[in-house]
């Protein structure tokens, strides 16, 4: 970002509309998965159903030079785009397969070049497609899920998995306890999951805890979690993922089912205290402290877990239900932001959920510029800056108190002064932050309209699209 300001000269071809959301309209994609070596499956919402619909993909990456990339195997096509950035040369690949050669070869050699790791997120911005169109969050079909266990190591052999609770958006409320075996109660739960067939899958703690149990469990007894929309088992990620929260980066095991979303409310509840009010971030507490418990909600300490199963297991399997229903109170309050942000961005509602600020801005501004065939610059170097200047000038008790704020300050400041990137040649910069401010101005608006009429829905859908515009905007000035 430039310190000096810059003339605000940019009039953009596109409707800014087209800048933000991608020029197609495709309504009801609630998910995009890999088919193969250059195709891809959609899955799109029709009614309470969801049908397929596959396309061609070809894979693609951004590089500085023509040359290596001409004699890859597959024969690439390399396309030269305008503009002076580095990033000049569009090359697409026939197949996954020889994309991937390509790259190895290359950062063998010490090619400079560009790509998305993600092959969905490579079709997404090509295509200018994204997730959610003429959806609002009550349209999803949401699952939570929660399991009770009698240990916290899924390989020690006393552990198994006794209760397994599930809760539907539709209204549908299981209880699935151990009878004769684990490995029947196991696959009682896929068929339930494929039979509600749902667009999201939540939980708290469910990619560090949930998700490897099962997972470890099912290997164990030999089993595979078919939760997959073309019936592909659940994948644990090997490695170890970092998600951001403010401040705070925490690792976390990545898990994926195909043509379904994983959303921890472990995580979102703390993407959503930015101020930092909770004292815990564990379900009950969270809960708790958000005022948010139900009357005669059951409650048993972690390690009397084993002990209640043997006496009194009606009582567990209340307070597992109850555990599924405080992840849906979590979820509702926590995830439509990143919802209607998966409108706008060219990734998953997973991607969204458990990406960066940063990243998002960057997925924007790519596909702009090449919406408009437009060469692409590299990152600047690092340096250190000032900062923001604070003074004490006195202290004590003020009276009387008044409160000035200014609605979208720092966005409102970047464009009355025309602060924007020196490096955005195209001028994509601000007229998407003038978007998105006056996008959110008016959601908030309509929320206070709604609040006003006692419209509870309409309030929680507002809410949700100015917070995921908040976000998009904080990144432009962050």
């Amino acid at each position: 970002m430039d310190q000096r300001p810059h003339p605000l000269s940019y009039a953009p071809a596109r409707d800014t509309a087209e800048l933000l959301y991608g020029d197609d309209t495709t309504p009801g994609i609630v998910a995009v998965e890999q088919l193969g070596a250059n195709r891809v499956r959609l899955y799109r919402r029709a009614g309470n159903g969801v049908v397929t619909e596959d396309a061609s993909f070809r894979p693609w990456l951004l590089a500085e030079q023509p040359e290596p990339w001409q004699k890859a195997r597959g024969a690439p096509t390399v396309e030269t785009l305008v503009g002076d950035h580095p990033l000049r040369y569009l090359v697409e690949f026939p197949d996954w397969s020889s994309h991937l050669d390509a790259v190895r070869s290359a950062q063998d050699a010490g090619e400079r070049f560009f790509r998305l790791r993600s092959p969905v997120e490579q079709y997404l911005v090509r295509s200018r497609r994204t997730l959610f169109k003429e959806m609002v969050f009550s349209d999803l079909k949401r699952l939570q899920i929660d399991i009770e266990t009698t240990g916290l190591d899924p390989h020690e052999p006393d552990s198994q998995i006794i209760v397994v609770a599930v809760r539907s958006s539709l209204g549908t409320e299981e209880v699935l306890s151990l009878g004769t075996n684990e490995a029947e109660l196991l696959e009682r739960v896929t068929d339930l999951v494929r039979e509600l067939d749902p667009d999201v899958i939540e939980g708290h703690n469910l990619f560090n805890f949930d998700l490897p149990f099962f997972a470890a469990r099912a290997e164990r007894l030999g089993l595979a979690l078919r939760w997959g929309r073309d019936g592909s088992p659940v994948r644990i990620g090997a490695g170890v993922s970092r998600f951001k929260a403010g401040a705070l980066t925490m690792p976390y095991t990545p898990a994926y089912i195909h043509g379904r979303h994983i959303i921890d409310t472990y995580q979102q509840i703390q993407r959503y205290d930015i101020g930092g009010h909770l004292s815990s971030y564990g379900l009950k507490q969270a809960v708790e402290e958000l005022g948010l418990t139900r009357p005669n909600r059951e409650f048993i300490p972690g390690p009397r877990i084993a002990e209640v199963w043997r006496h009194d297991r009606d009582r567990l399997l209340r307070y597992a239900l109850d555990d599924v229903r405080d992840v849906e109170v979590l979820s509702s309050l926590a995830t439509p932001t990143e919802f209607y942000q998966t409108q706008l961005l060219p990734r998953s509602f997973q991607a969204v959920a458990t990406g960066g600020p940063g990243e998002k801005l960057n997925d924007l501004m790519l596909r702009v510029y090449l919406m408009d065939n437009h060469s692409v610059p590299t990152a600047e170097s690092s340096r250190g800056y000032a900062g923001g200047h604070a003074e004490l000038l006195a202290t004590g008790v003020f009276r009387p108190v008044v409160k000035c704020d200014v609605e979208s300050l720092y966005p409102s400041i970047m464009l009355s002064e025309g602060i924007t990137s020196s490096r955005d040649t195209l001028g994509a910069y601000l007229p998407m932050l003038t978007e998105l401010t006056r996008r959110r101005l008016e959601a908030k608006a309509e929320s206070r309209r709604a609040v006003q009429a006692g419209q509870e829905a309409e309030r929680a859908m507002w809410e949700g699209m100015q917070g995921s515009f908040k976000v998009l905007i904080n990144s432009f000035y962050g």
